[in-house]
């Protein structure tokens, strides 16, 4: 969140600047669907047991698209730094409600029955 909150005197973000929050994305993203696929195959394939990891999994997505989406809007808007503070305060709920499924999705899919 912090990478587009810039100083007034800066010309703008890098291109490894702007890549960093999109690597995250994948990274969370991709481990969420391989503990869904562990817990999806070590209870028996049954698609029962998987049911809450997937809907997880894409809960997970859709909030990774409007912070993708939230995150553009703020790179065309660069001069504008109330448009930064103000997305930047969406982002802080976006990302709580991140980290809640994707730990939810880990306590879930970790635990024994």
């Amino acid at each position: 969140m912090q990478t587009y909150i810039f100083k007034i005197a800066a010309k703008g973000p890098t291109w490894i600047d702007l890549a960093k929050p999109y690597t995250v994305i994948i990274q969370t993203l991709t481990a969420d669907l391989f503990l869904t696929y562990r817990c999806w195959a070590v209870y028996g394939k049954s698609l029962r047991v998987a049911l809450l990891p997937i809907c997880l999994s894409l809960a997970s997505l859709g909030v990774f698209i409007r912070i993708i989406i939230i995150q553009s809007g703020m790179n065309s808007k660069f001069g504008t730094v109330s448009h930064q503070v103000k997305a930047a305060q969406a982002l802080l709920g976006l990302f709580t409600a991140q980290f809640a499924l994707t730990t939810t999705l880990n306590v879930y899919a970790t635990c024994e029955y």
